[in-house]
């Protein structure tokens, strides 16, 4: 199998009731970095686990700034100066909700009744539009040693229905970032949310991802046409470019697809290495998006300069269910995603 161990769950297991006890070692700070055009303070919080592993979020979006190994390196794309992440950008290590990727021109229907978001890929929606709580200030709190964000949605916000909380919590371990969210409702409504950093493991975001090598128990892709936009219908990735089942450099392909990984609960989905440090991907999603970070040329960034593994449910899911998967959340349940990133490199423990 290469690289990817199908036992991760042991390793995260065994180093992550240590951050969970809340470690005197373990430290959580925060700082005002600016302000958002309304006066709200734009709050930067720093988690660092004795290891030298520490984690940088924002209130704003939720987002994953830096994620960085003891010896230095920041294996995520990010900005030098938090504010600029209240400006227009590709999503760089956002939270997004309430729907990531795509919805078919815009629209929906629910129980008979047609929903319509905003069409800002048209005729399509992306990422939930303006609406996208990527562009929304969190609450954040320190709990037992973890990052809690929280979060409330309006019925009829961004066109999508329900009275919605959200909670996302983080936890750093020696080696390991975990993410856990719950989301309820008060109405049927859509929830496809994922963690969308962009990942480039030598540290050197000058430099593309092309010779990173990807493996993945992936084993069908989620079929879409010219807009990305599914047919309902899956492939298998066998003999194709997306086959991953072997370790392969990214090369110099073009990626914007979502693939499916057989299984349910946490377990393994893909595993990327530069040669030098390894990021294994766990999850309780059906799959993820994986994207080779084209769009990056847009906020300045060289195209290609970090790799999107985005855990989630087929996109326009909705409206094309695929295997089962309509990606709606009834009032009586509460819909739960965990994502975990375990890391190996220089300085952190195996």
């Amino acid at each position: 199998m290469g690289f990817l161990r199908s036992s991760l769950s042991s390793v995260f297991g065994s180093v992550l009731p240590h951050s969970a006890g809340g470690s005197k070692r373990d430290t959580i700070t925060q700082r005002i970095v600016g302000q958002t055009s309304d006066g709200r303070d734009l709050i930067e919080f720093t988690m660092r686990a004795p290891s030298g592993l520490s984690a940088v979020w924002l209130n704003y979006g939720a987002t994953l700034t830096q994620l960085i190994l003891p010896d230095g390196t920041n294996i995520v794309v990010g900005f030098d100066d938090p504010v600029r992440y209240l400006s227009n950008h590709p999503s760089i290590g956002v939270t997004i909700g309430p729907v990531a990727n795509r919805i078919g021109r815009a629209r929906f229907s629910i129980d008979g009744e047609i929903f319509q978001t905003e069409p800002n890929l048209s005729p399509n929606t992306l990422h939930s539009g303006a609406a996208g709580w990527q562009h929304r200030l969190w609450d954040v709190t320190v709990v037992d040693g973890m990052l809690e964000f929280t979060l409330d949605a309006d019925d009829g916000d961004g066109g999508f229905p329900g009275d919605r909380q959200t909670v996302m919590m983080a936890q750093l371990a020696e080696n390991a970032l975990r993410l856990e969210w719950f989301v309820s409702t008060d109405r049927a409504t859509p929830i496809n949310i994922t963690q969308h950093s962009y990942f480039n493991l030598s540290g050197n975001v000058g430099q593309p991802i092309d010779a990173h090598a990807l493996q993945s128990h992936a084993t069908h892709v989620t079929q879409t046409d010219t807009d990305h936009i599914p047919t309902g219908q899956t492939l298998s990735v066998t003999d194709t470019a997306l086959d991953f089942g072997d370790p392969q450099e990214i090369g110099a392909r073009v990626i914007d697809n979502n693939l499916l990984v057989p299984g349910a609960g946490l377990r393994d989905l893909a595993a990327l290495t530069d040669g030098v440090r390894t990021l294994f991907l766990q999850s309780d999603a059906p799959g993820f998006q994986l994207y080779t970070g084209e769009a990056l040329t847009e906020a300045g960034f060289i195209a290609r300069a970090g790799l999107a593994l985005e855990p989630q449910s087929p996109p326009d899911a909705v409206n094309q269910p695929v295997d089962g998967i309509d990606m709606v959340l009834q009032p009586d349940k509460d819909w739960h995603l965990t994502i975990q990133y375990i890391l190996h490199g220089p300085g952190l423990p195996k």
